[in-house]
């Protein structure tokens, strides 16, 4: 029972910090939307790169048209990750 209390107690600390925060600095909720959705659109450019690149090794491309994918999708997901 005390466990579940100090767990109670340190959620509803947590949740304190982040109104009171919120309250003082409104744009960090708005930033923390964008950077929810930013993620998530970035998760998602991630598989689909590798969708790609493992598209390209298995279909019946050839070898050039393989390395030239491969290459641009290694590319542009070194520009998704510099993030």
């Amino acid at each position: 029972m005390k466990k579940a209390r100090n767990k109670l107690t340190v959620v509803r600390t947590a949740k304190a910090t982040v109104e009171r925060t919120i309250r003082k600095e409104p744009a960090l909720l708005d930033y923390s939307i964008y950077y929810r959705y930013h993620r998530i659109i970035q998760l998602m450019l991630e598989g689909f790169l590798i969708a790609m690149i493992g598209i390209s090794l298995l279909a019946s491309f050839t070898k050039m048209e393989s390395l030239l994918v491969a290459i641009v999708s290694g590319h542009l997901y070194k520009l998704i990750k510099k993030d």
